[in-house]
């Protein structure tokens, strides 16, 4: 019966992605898999991705393990399947991964005594791991051609530097960074290095936001079957304030200014994973309806590890929200190569002097980084003023669809 393989290949990534990390293979050598079904999670410097299988079958093959790097479009395993009997796998699926594991597990290698074991056999000596050792994934017999004195160092605990490591193991412990913790980091370090970051304040009153859907937020939901996100206002004044400040949304490259004709809001969001900035595009051409879809998309997304890199790419402004965690007021990084970020905080109730009287508002205060090379301050403020006009008065955001 004529069999086909099938290649695990990793995703075409972007020209700015080098490489990835394999984080974690979910199928082990000889286990049945269906079309579609997820095998293998990777790693790059902004999302975890999870490659899925291109047939049903048996994996056949792992070229690349866990914690291994990769470059788009690399070869890290194959399927086995029987495309004639595809149909048919439940029926053959016994017979067929037996006589692959028999085939697949003669290969033995004398090289520190590796033995290529099947997964019932790992199960089983990992019950005994005295008398095995681990590396990179491979179990190996462990060597007992040991002289007298390495068994006295390994006894007395006198290996070099081993007190050290011992000091420092009592005092902490030390975790890898994940890909996009790294990534998280250079980019800080790169916005802190390569740009001349100063940040305005001001406050503005939520109240007439909160009236409005307060009002309306319940027929919203029932005619377009979501909520009224209260992002969705700042988004769509930010759009407003954009075409107005339109070097808010350009970016510089070497001594040029580039100014963007389309608006690409990247959205600020937590995950189990780190920050991720997914990217809302072309919002100029959004309602506050399609914007709310969209939100609610990349969220979704966001939560289940279902980005893409062409999600989080390109942006040319990013809004971000603190207030969701409580803080008051912060100073938001601003995400390179852009020259401005929009920071969000939480709604407190403040007492305001208006028309010299004092009254008691929701008040957010609203930061502002931007980069002054670009961008003088003059600028900077006037378009975080339009942004607080436009909040205080939402019946312009209609006005401006």
């Amino acid at each position: 019966m004529k069999t086909h393989e099938y290649e695990i290949l990793v995703p075409d990534f972007s020209e700015s992605v080098v490489q990835s990390k394999i984080l974690s293979w979910k199928k082990e050598l000889g286990d049945l898999i269906e079309q579609d079904e997820t095998l293998v999670e990777v790693e790059t410097d902004k999302v975890v991705l999870e490659i899925v299988s291109p047939k049903s079958g048996i994996l056949k093959s792992i070229l690349k393990d866990s914690g291994s790097l990769v470059r788009s479009g690399e070869i890290i395993g194959y399927i086995l399947s029987d495309e004639d009997l595809e149909s048919d796998i439940e029926v053959r699926d016994i017979s067929l991964k037996r006589r692959y594991l028999r085939n697949l597990h003669k290969k033995v290698k004398n090289q520190k005594n590796e033995v290529f074991l099947s997964p019932s056999d790992r199960r089983r000596i990992l019950k005994d791991r005295e008398k095995y050792e681990e590396d990179d994934g491979k179990l190996f017999i462990k060597s007992t051609e040991m002289n007298e004195k390495d068994h006295l160092s390994e006894k007395k605990g006198y290996f070099p530097h081993e007190k050290s490591v011992q000091e420092k193991s009592s005092k902490y412990k030390i975790v890898p960074m994940t890909g996009i913790r790294r990534s998280i980091s250079d980019r800080l370090l790169y916005s802190k290095n390569n740009s001349v970051t100063l940040t305005t304040f001001n406050e503005v009153n939520m109240g007439p936001v909160m009236n409005m859907r307060k009002m309306y937020g319940k027929e919203f939901e029932r005619i377009h079957g979501l909520k009224l996100g209260m992002i969705t206002f700042f988004i769509k004044a930010c759009v407003i304030s954009l075409k107005k400040y339109s070097k808010i949304n350009a970016s510089i490259d070497k001594n040029n200014i580039l100014y963007h004709n389309h608006i690409d809001i990247n959205v600020a969001i937590s995950t189990d994973r780190g920050l991720v900035t997914p990217i809302i595009r072309r919002v100029e051409d959004l309602n506050l309806v399609e914007i709310n879809h969209k939100i609610k998309g990349i969220v979704k997304k966001s939560t289940r590890n279902g980005l893409t890199i062409k999600d989080l790419e390109s942006g040319s402004f990013t809004i971000t929200n603190g207030g969701i965690f409580g803080s008051l007021m912060s100073t938001p990084v601003i995400n390179p190569p852009q020259s401005a970020i929009l920071g969000m905080h939480s709604i407190q109730k403040r007492a305001v002097i208006k028309n010299d009287k004092i009254k008691i508002f929701p008040m957010m205060y609203l930061a502002l980084s931007y980069d002054h090379r670009i961008i003088d301050g003059k600028e900077a403020i006037e378009f975080l003023l339009n942004i607080k006009s436009i909040l205080e008065d939402p019946i312009l955001l209609l006005i401006n669809q």
